[in-house]
């Protein structure tokens, strides 16, 4: 968490955050966008959920700064093909896993977030 926040207080636009095999929780820091981690997108394991589920950061851009950013979930099924998750087919409980993880007032409404002590202070920190 510190190097995401280093990152956007040197002038970062977006930091989006790697390594993790399953999606971490996300932060608006100084209106600015972070991603700390997305998951498995080319990688093969399917024995769990956690590992087969991840987030794509969607990411739109304006004359040179980020407008929107928002997580698109994925399953990856059939040989390592990530599929786009609907609302009904597990798309909002992937959602909801990363938003309770998720730090800020924007995700105090998902359980184990009340606006920020999820865990992810614990792993980052």
């Amino acid at each position: 968490m510190e190097f995401a926040h280093a990152a956007i207080d040197a002038g970062a636009d977006l930091f989006v955050g790697g390594h993790a095999h399953w999606p971490k929780g996300i932060e608006v820091y100084q209106d600015k966008p972070i991603f700390y981690g997305t998951g498995n997108f080319l990688f093969d394991q399917a024995w769990s959920e956690e590992t087969s589920t991840g987030i794509f950061a969607d990411i739109v851009l304006y004359r040179n700064r980020v407008v929107q950013a928002r997580p698109i979930p994925f399953i990856i099924l059939d040989r390592s093909q990530p599929n786009f998750l609907v609302p009904d087919g597990g798309g909002e409980r992937a959602l909801s896993t990363i938003f309770s993880a998720s730090l800020g007032p924007e995700f105090e409404a998902y359980e184990g977030s009340p606006s920020g002590n999820s865990g992810l202070e614990q792993e980052q920190g």
